[in-house]
């Protein structure tokens, strides 16, 4: 029997998913790639979907989702497919709505062919955490362009975005402070990352200790994926012109900034 995860109105994802018995797949059309899914990542994306507001009409079910990895099961006929996509073949899907289901029909542009030693828990994850992750190095080196000299700062340095971040930022040198919540998370992402220094925001003088470590370089960009009163927090340490670039999160926790830090500075150079 198939299945298929669904949500029937907004609220907190544990309380409002279930799974529920899924429609029978049907045999795909030209341009279409039928997959039967193995392995589908929970994004904080997907979750802040589920949080609300509701995307649908009362009554209808919402598949949520939009990555997932498989078996290719049946490919539409007369439909180009890229490198190692065939029947049989291990594929990831990417940008597919309602991911979250054995059996999913995806445009054919939209398969990528897994290699055999990737494992499926990994391979369901491969598209949109290492793809926030260049968009959002190509937003902090906007600012911090070789030969500028400026400096990163990112919250929630343990998450697998920003570890993969961190790994692109590495090519500029003590060009990314990271920033987590405990020591022992801190001491964990040394130990990941031990050319990167971290700083746990739990201290009183954390700010300090970022503006130490930068030094005389400007602090040009800061990647906040926490916001509340740590936005603020994370603005006062920006020059004049500078970004600070909010990532996706799922639980409400609005920015609380005071109107002194931003007079000092030009906010329609942020997003």
């Amino acid at each position: 029997m198939a299945r298929k995860v669904v949500y029937e109105r907004s609220g907190e994802p544990a309380q409002v998913v279930r799974v529920v018995a899924g429609d029978e797949p049907q045999a795909p059309q030209r341009g279409q790639v039928l997959v039967r899914v193995t392995a589908f990542s929970v994004h904080p994306g997907d979750l802040a979907g589920i949080a609300g507001p509701f995307a649908g009409a009362d009554g209808d079910a919402l598949v949520p989702g939009a990555e997932a990895t498989g078996t290719v099961e049946a490919i539409g006929p007369d439909t180009p497919a890229a490198a190692g996509v065939r029947v049989g073949a291990r594929v990831t899907v990417f940008l597919v709505p309602g991911a979250w289901q054995d059996w999913v029909l995806a445009p054919s542009e939209l398969v990528v062919a897994v290699p055999d030693d990737v494992p499926d828990a990994v391979a369901a994850q491969l598209m949109i955490n290492p793809l926030t992750a260049v968009l959002l190095r190509r937003a902090a080196e906007g600012t911090m362009a070789i030969g500028y000299n400026g400096v990163a700062v990112q919250t929630a340095a343990g998450s697998q975005v920003a570890r993969l971040l961190a790994v692109q930022l590495a090519r500029h040198p003590g060009g990314l402070i990271n920033l987590v919540r405990s020591h022992a998370g801190a001491q964990k992402l040394r130990n990941r990352l031990p050319g990167v220094p971290v700083i746990a925001t739990s201290d009183p003088g954390w700010q300090k200790e970022v503006r130490a470590i930068a030094g005389e370089r400007p602090i040009t960009a800061a990647i906040d994926a926490v916001a509340g009163e740590l936005a603020a927090d994370l603005l006062d340490l920006l020059g004049p012109g500078e970004r600070c670039s909010p990532t996706v999160r799922w639980r409400p926790n609005p920015c609380a900034f005071t109107p002194a830090p931003c007079s000092r500075r030009d906010p329609g150079s942020r997003r």
